[in-house]
């Protein structure tokens, strides 16, 4: 890639590529999706973090590769990439973690609320910044699941998903369980930085995903998808 700030249309993979288009089309023809103000687009991009210029984070990023020596830590980075698929098991670790039982049926469709709404938005702006991968900037930095591994994130990098989505839904958590906020938030900006570890995003990436979560959590957590779950949410975590 000859500009290693940018993503380019033909990296992109097709499942990606949709995922993009819709969001971009729906925010389009129902501006802020039917749940974000009409100007979310300008006001959040006043708030988000300036990109730094290309190459000034590859330093920290090679410190950061070497958690990868760490067997727990690349144990844990790899489950978490399933959650480009909105499974956000890990955010719920402060409540005792989500077990495998019919008792967390409104937990789980929390989890596939708030991925359903947060990933438009993270999606229309990737394709504003069209930001490339560390890879794409940092050559000797070898990141983990590389092409063809299914779980290589195909599309622009700026701002994280897995930051944006795991915050927005450790914010929501945190409305739900006021005393385990805090631990949320810990959980969901450390998923942040294992994709950073990994290789995957820069420290702005994840700083931007944050950014987006805490503009989106208040209306995430009023949205109706959302609200009408809380009760069944808190009777399963008594």
């Amino acid at each position: 890639m000859s500009d290693c700030t940018d993503f380019p249309e033909s990296a992109w993979t097709e499942s990606f590529r949709v995922i993009r288009d819709n969001a971009l089309r729906a925010d389009s023809q129902t501006p802020g999706f039917g749940w974000l103000p009409r100007d979310w687009k300008d006001e959040l991009l006043r708030q988000l973090p300036t990109i730094p210029a290309p190459g000034s984070e590859c330093e920290r990023l090679k410190e950061l590769a070497e958690c990868r020596k760490d067997a727990r830590v690349m144990a844990t980075i790899i489950a978490q990439a399933r959650l480009d698929n909105g499974d956000m098991r890990d955010v719920w670790a402060p409540l005792g973690g989500l077990p495998s039982n019919p008792n967390t049926i409104d937990s789980r469709s929390l989890m596939g609320a708030v991925f359903q709404l947060v990933r438009p938005v993270v999606f229309v702006l990737k394709a504003h910044f069209h930001r490339g991968r560390p890879m794409h900037c940092c050559p000797e930095l070898a990141p983990l699941f590389p092409l063809p591994d299914p779980l290589h994130p195909s599309h622009a990098s700026y701002p994280s998903g897995h930051a944006a989505i795991s915050m927005a839904f450790a914010l929501v958590l945190g409305d739900f369980f006021p005393s385990k906020k805090s631990d949320f938030v810990r959980v969901a900006t450390q998923i942040g930085v294992n994709r950073e570890i990994a290789g995957l995003h820069f420290p702005s990436d994840s700083e931007a995903g944050r950014t987006l979560a805490g503009y989106v959590a208040t209306l995430l957590i009023k949205h109706p998808s959302i609200s009408k779950l809380r009760d069944g949410v808190l009777k399963e975590w008594p």
